[in-house]
């Protein structure tokens, strides 16, 4: 557990939830309700563009493309486990 700041009182933000957890779920709400401009612009500083049929679409299509064109196939994961533990 993470001692919390002497000087505000409050704990620090775990690593994991700092640097993966809260980009996921910034994602994610521009994805469920943002208007379409709003989510084009952030998601092509992110290097992800997007047509205007799947910014057009609902939150769950939507989201699996942004998902796909940002992190990859789902096998990307498997495949840097076997290249590189033994």
């Amino acid at each position: 557990e993470c001692a919390p700041d002497p000087v505000t009182g409050l704990s620090p933000k775990r690593t994991f939830v700092q640097f993966v957890l809260e980009p996921l779920y910034k994602m994610y709400t521009l994805c469920l309700g943002e208007p379409e401009k709003d989510v084009e612009k952030a998601f092509r500083s992110l290097g992800v563009l997007l047509g205007k049929e799947h910014l057009r679409s609902s939150a769950r299509p939507l989201m699996r493309v942004v998902f796909r064109k940002y992190f990859g196939t789902s096998t990307g994961f498997v495949d840097t486990i076997v290249q590189h533990v033994p």
